[in-house]
């Protein structure tokens, strides 16, 4: 990774999250997988600026899982956040993104809706990485959107120009009845594994970036 650009944004109180819970079948207005794509393109376009130009998360979420649908407001990136990243991502001419705890691909495939990144996820639990690739396939992604399975420190980082991360570690310091499933193993000593792991990410990065400037 010779560059890398963090966008850490920080969740909301869990309580708020739940409060605002993606509504689930039913309640999403009827969009196509091509309207919502280019509502999201034209979203884009505007990220420096106007608001309200993408589409309520609730369309987008209706493709996945029910299950998964109604936590996607706890757990994954909102739309409007996905367009200012990608328009971010346009502006700095950032042509790969790893999503480091990608979940069910929310991110990586709106933003590649959104914009002309390619994006690799990096996501611990199989069965959310089995969504994600049905998703990016679902919404003709998956040529430039791509999900290894694995955990931080057991599967390498895959080699990007920019990280994102929307605070992936959190759900480590929940009490186990609160957290999405139990097929996976969390704690506090793993919040505090991954987050040194993301640093020394992070450190390697600046460190490489300084010396090619240098040499510049």
């Amino acid at each position: 990774m010779t560059a890398i650009v963090l966008n850490l944004f920080e969740c909301k109180q869990r309580s708020e999250r739940s409060a605002g819970a993606t509504p689930i079948a039913g309640c999403a207005p009827e969009q196509t997988i091509e309207q919502i794509a280019e509502t999201l393109r034209i979203g884009e376009s505007a990220a420096t600026g106007a608001t309200g130009a993408y589409p309520p998360d609730p369309v987008f979420d209706r493709f996945l899982p029910e299950d998964l649908r109604v936590v996607s407001g706890e757990y994954w990136t909102p739309l409007e956040v996905v367009g200012r990243a990608a328009g971010w991502f346009e502006e700095l001419q950032i042509g790969t993104v790893v999503d480091i705890g990608s979940g069910a691909g929310k991110f990586c495939v709106a933003a590649a809706l959104a914009g002309h990144c390619r994006f690799v996820g990096v996501e611990h639990r199989p069965r959310l990485v089995a969504t994600a690739r049905a998703l990016a396939q679902l919404f003709k992604v998956d040529d430039r959107v791509h999900f290894v399975e694995g955990a931080l420190g057991q599967v390498p980082v895959p080699p990007a120009e920019a990280c994102y991360l929307y605070n992936p570690f959190e759900e480590n310091l929940f009490p186990v009845d609160e957290r999405m499933d139990r097929s996976v193993d969390l704690g506090a000593a793993r919040h505090t594994r991954d987050i040194a792991i993301v640093e020394q990410l992070l450190q390697r990065a600046r460190a490489v970036a300084t010396s090619r400037g240098r040499r510049s």
